[in-house]
């Protein structure tokens, strides 16, 4: 059978068209509308940083102003409570005391040191103590006798300077001759250091540095260290009057 002939179109045939991904809605697009609200008062410009708002006032430096005020106050009323008792008690003076015969002594006290005018048996004294010690010399010369029977009382640091007449010293006016003596015994120490300087031919002002105590450590050498100090640093004058 002959194969069937398709009959002439009227038309050329027409190029398949796309098809578009979505179909077109029913509704046009819609147009930009202004809004109900009308524009700010604020326009388009450069940037402009307005004033800083102000500071709050701390009150920090103000307690701080008074808590320092208050420790400076402090430091002051203690100074003028403390100072004036520790210029008395540690600050070096120079006193003169009458003795007998005649004779002055004329004594730079070292600070630390307090002198004071005292007698023995009738005889005129001074007697160099600490500054913290209110002993007479009675009362010291007591208790250099308790520690030596039972070994108990208060340590003795001391120098008592008396005049006396000259009897074989062996030196010449103004200069000093030293005599260590050790009474120690049954574990208490008592020490002593003697000297005697001539103020003229017929009279001399001894000296007694002393320490003494239960027992050595406690005892030390502060009374005798003394004695020497008031000799090598030529801190007792010794006049006669006419």
């Amino acid at each position: 059978m002959p194969p069937q002939q398709v009959p002439p179109q009227p038309f050329p045939p027409q190029a398949p068209q796309p098809r578009p991904p979505f179909p077109p809605g029913p509704y046009p697009p819609a147009q930009y509308q202004p809004g109900p609200f009308p524009p700010g008062p604020y326009q388009p410009g450069p940037y402009q940083p307005g004033p800083w708002p102000p500071a709050k006032k701390s009150r920090k430096p103000l307690v701080l102003g008074l808590l320092c005020l208050v420790v400076v106050a402090a430091a002051v009323t203690t100074l003028l409570i403390v100072a004036p008792w520790k210029s008395e008690s540690s600050a070096e003076t120079t006193e003169t005391f009458a003795l007998d015969n005649g004779v002055s002594v004329e004594v730079r006290v070292p600070a630390g040191w307090t002198a004071v005018k005292d007698s023995d048996d009738g005889h005129a004294a001074v007697m160099l103590r600490p500054a913290d010690d209110s002993r007479a010399l009675s009362q010291l010369s007591d208790d250099i006798s308790s520690i030596g029977k039972s070994g108990s009382g208060t340590p003795v640091h001391a120098v008592v300077l008396f005049a006396d007449s000259c009897s074989g010293t062996g030196t010449a006016v103004g200069e000093w001759k030293t005599k260590d003596r050790d009474n120690s015994s049954g574990g208490r120490t008592e020490k002593w250091l003697y000297a005697a300087t001539k103020v003229d031919e017929h009279y001399c002002v001894n000296m007694s540095g002393a320490d003494v105590a239960s027992d050595s450590v406690t005892a030390g050498a502060t009374g005798r260290d003394l004695a020497r100090q008031l000799i090598s640093e030529k801190r007792v004058t010794a006049t006669k009057s006419v």
